[in-house]
């Protein structure tokens, strides 16, 4: 079982463990929908699907991933180099416009020049930020060397707001998995929808508010559920006009 399917039946068990129904699973091949369980005699198809942010223009996902094409190759920088291990967290201007492959590496090595420039004394941090120094990309760095620091490190800086209000972002993913259910196992009785976010990123941080929860989705599944990675034992289940 692959790693993103693992992820699944974790919030698939959140929600057959809420709704409290007796059932068992068919195993079979064929993963359309992700799921198939046999539930009050029923044979139900259950597909899952994980909801990211993408309202901006780069969105969150988008400008995270520049960063961390940064900061691995910097990282590579330090591997190749003689140097004390340290561990590094780089604090980035939240939007800013894509970059090409030239700007990663620059702002790569503008990186390794200024940590070397400001390299902590043993079994100490530093912290760098000052915007005459950094490139106009960057907040802070901040740089810690230990004795017990065995490998080099990079974290970057997840960014953050919550987002309540998404119910178009919701009735876009139902929209786009319409176009799939006429391909779905046609011996099933009836098919469902389990949305979840996941991970610490500003991309999944999702909270719904009342108003996401209690508006009227379009919907072709029989029942649609949501669940927040910020509280997995909560389950939502979502109001639907069939279609």
């Amino acid at each position: 079982m692959n790693d993103k399917k693992e992820k699944e039946k974790l919030y698939l068990n959140f929600l057959l463990k809420y709704l409290q129904y007796d059932y068992s699973e068919i195993k079979n091949p064929n993963d359309n929908p992700d799921f198939k369980l046999i539930i009050n005699n029923k044979k139900i198809g259950i597909e899952l699907t994980r909801i990211f942010d993408t309202t901006g223009k780069p969105t969150l996902m988008e400008i995270e991933s520049e960063h961390e094409k940064i900061a691995d190759k910097l990282l590579k920088l330090f591997n190749k180099a003689v140097l004390p291990k340290i561990d590094i967290n780089i604090s980035f201007v939240p939007s800013r416009p894509l970059l090409s492959k030239i700007d990663h590496q620059k702002y790569a090595w503008q990186l390794f020049d200024i940590i070397l420039t400001h390299f902590p004394t043993n079994n100490s941090f530093l912290i760098v930020n000052d915007p005459h120094i950094l490139p106009k990309i960057i907040v802070a760095i901040r740089v810690a060397r230990y004795d017990f620091i065995e490998i080099n490190s990079i974290a970057t800086t997840k960014f953050g707001f919550v987002i309540k209000d998404f119910q178009t972002s919701l009735q876009k993913i139902l929209d786009k998995k319409h176009k799939k259910i006429n391909g779905y196992d046609k011996t099933c009785n009836e098919f469902w929808l389990l949305v979840y976010s996941d991970g610490s990123s500003g991309a999944a941080m999702f909270q719904p508010t009342i108003d996401t929860i209690e508006y009227k989705y379009t919907s072709k599944f029989k029942r649609v559920f949501y669940i927040s990675n910020m509280n997995p034992h909560k389950i939502y289940e979502l109001n639907l006009v069939q279609i």
